[in-house]
């Protein structure tokens, strides 16, 4: 007799980076900020639900991800001390682009997969269907792009 508590697989992640630049050649501006693109926080959870009551080999996949506030271009942008100035060559100051933050997000995506034969046979075909960026989230990615819109994704595989 299957239970639903063997039937489910359940994954979890936290990660905190309490990361500052420390030494920067003669960027002093730099020193205390975060380093470019990387995230304070991310974290996610996923989930896979074996649905073999219903139907041997199917299963249901959820997972969601968050990717924390992040300063793409924490080191860019610095602005140096004249010839005149006692620090020349060294950067004092920015543009501005140090301090702009692109703000966190959560994208969601769900899947349904279906073993064809028994896992245990000499071929395996599955066939899936997943569902990604199931909230359609508008987000820039911590390289400053655009991030991918909803779709939907079939797939057929055979394991040996």
């Amino acid at each position: 007799m299957r239970t639903p508590i063997k039937d489910l697989t359940l994954l979890g992640g936290y990660g905190y980076v309490k990361a500052r630049t420390t030494a920067n050649g003669r960027d002093l501006d730099s020193i205390g900020r975060r380093p470019a693109k990387l995230p304070a926080v991310t974290s996610g959870l996923a989930l896979k639900y074996n649905l073999g009551a219903v139907v041997t080999g199917l299963a249901f996949h959820a997972r969601v991800t968050f990717t924390g506030q992040t300063f793409p271009d924490s080191l860019a942008g610095g602005i140096n001390e004249g010839a005149t100035s006692p620090q020349r060559g060294s950067t004092l100051s920015h543009d501005g682009r140090r301090t702009l933050s692109l703000p966190s997000y959560s994208i969601a995506d769900l899947g349904l997969s279906c073993r064809l034969r028994p896992a245990d046979s000499t071929f395996s075909p599955t066939i899936r269907l997943n569902v990604k960026n199931l909230n359609d989230a508008d987000y820039l990615d911590t390289q400053k792009k655009t991030g991918d819109r909803r779709g939907v994704y079939v797939s057929y595989a055979v394991n040996h």
